[in-house]
């Protein structure tokens, strides 16, 4: 019964979040982040043992997702939401035996499935752009795709070799490698076509800095993330801001969820 609400708050609170996250212009009230962060907190109440199990491992995986956050790599929302999800369901099934938090397994289907997403977005473009020598890649780049093309015949090599490694994990790989090299090759002009220049910025804004005016950075003490007070300023100012305009990450992280639990249950 504890591991069914467990796992009813979870996906309720996540669905809520990806549903402002869609329909609310990617702003989720603090309420609903914070009821669903409480709310996921209190039923360890009950129970805290799994909670309690990979709290260090968690610890450091939110951490490491607020620092992303920090400079502007993940959105507050999304830092909230997956340490609600961690504290409503550490782990699935609820077992002595499985190894790893809920939340690192969550995160991993949930970057690779948002950046197919970025890649079917704005790849047949790069592509036509590339075919028509309007894109050119420097020696650096192509060093980069080398080396991970090397990776890559290592690990079929290796797949071959030992059969019993899965078919899913090694079409997980692969596609994992396949990402890396497109975005090697097309990181800056996909970071590009990401920049809508406005006169008005909000707070938890992330900007291109390095399009900024240098004075305006040093002057105002720039950086990526935008705070309320930076805000202010900069909307005083008669200048235009580069700002990344983020994809949603909340809606591939109930994906994730949800196949996590799948998989708990197969």
């Amino acid at each position: 019964m504890l591991e069914i609400l467990r796992i009813l708050i979870a996906l309720l609170g996540t669905s809520l979040t990806a549903y402002y996250d869609i329909y609310n212009k990617k702003n989720v009230p603090d309420v609903v982040l914070f009821g669903f962060l409480a709310i996921a907190l209190m039923v360890n109440l009950v129970d805290p043992t799994y909670f309690m199990k990979h709290i260090v491992v968690a610890g450091l995986i939110t951490a490491i997702f607020y620092l992303m956050y920090r400079i502007g790599q993940l959105g507050g929302a999304d830092v909230i939401v997956l340490a609600a999800i961690y504290s409503a369901l550490p782990v699935f099934p609820l077992s002595e035996d499985v190894m790893f938090p809920s939340i690192l397994v969550i995160v991993s289907i949930a970057t690779v499935l948002a950046s197919l997403w970025i890649l079917f977005k704005h790849l047949p473009g790069l592509l036509r752009r590339t075919f028509k020598g309007k894109i050119k890649f420097n020696l650096y780049q192509m060093i980069q795709v080398v080396l991970l093309v090397f990776a890559l015949a290592t690990m079929i090599y290796l797949f071959t070799t030992f059969p019993y490694i899965s078919s899913l994990v090694m079409a997980l790989i692969l596609l994992l490698f396949l990402e890396a090299i497109l975005f090697i090759l097309y990181k800056d002009e996909i970071s590009k076509s990401m920049i809508v220049w406005t006169k008005k910025v909000e707070p938890e804004d992330v900007i291109a800095i390095e399009l900024v005016k240098p004075e305006l950075i040093k002057k105002y003490n720039l950086n990526r993330l935008i705070s309320a007070q930076q805000a202010r300023v900069m909307n005083k100012l008669k200048e235009q801001w580069p700002v990344l305009d983020m994809p949603m990450f909340l809606p591939f992280i109930l994906i994730g969820l949800i196949a996590y639990i799948m998989m708990g249950l197969a």
